[in-house]
């Protein structure tokens, strides 16, 4: 997979992971969607719904990725202590021990672009990193 996929897919931080065995590619699926795909009579209405009604049909085809709660916020603590700037630091560090934490860690790295971008790569890369351990510990090939 391109460095810009892993971008793109690492902006996906609410999405729910799959495997596809026939392919040999990951793909995701946002929460919203698949709780629609999960209802009877559900009918693909986006490219999006129509993946998760062929996992909802086909589920030996693609495995599910499952990763442990609270990796989000882990990554976000190990991100805070790259930023250069000790206020915009020291903010999000406080943010991250309240309640929503990821929520307003969000809305306070929206407040700055170039510190956003560089958390999007961030997560990015671990992400890549999860996804391809788990492949590995499944003893499928890397993406």
């Amino acid at each position: 997979m391109a460095q810009e996929d892993w971008l793109t897919l690492g902006l996906r931080e609410e999405a729910l992971w799959w495997f596809d065995q026939q392919e040999g590619r990951l793909v995701s699926i946002l929460p919203h969607v698949w709780e629609q795909a999960l209802q009877p009579g559900s009918e693909a209405s986006s490219e999006e719904m129509d993946l998760a009604l062929r996992i909802r049909r086909d589920p030996a085809r693609y495995l599910r990725i499952l990763f442990p709660s609270g990796q989000d916020l882990e990554d976000a603590r190990a991100f805070v202590p790259t930023i250069l700037s000790s206020v915009v630091q020291r903010t999000l560090q406080g943010v991250l021990d309240g309640p929503r934490a990821m929520d307003r860690f969000r809305s306070l790295l929206a407040r700055h672009p170039e510190e956003l971008s560089r958390w999007q790569a961030f997560r990015a890369a671990r992400l890549k990193h999860r996804i391809q351990e788990w492949l590995r510990e499944q003893g499928l090939r890397r993406p």
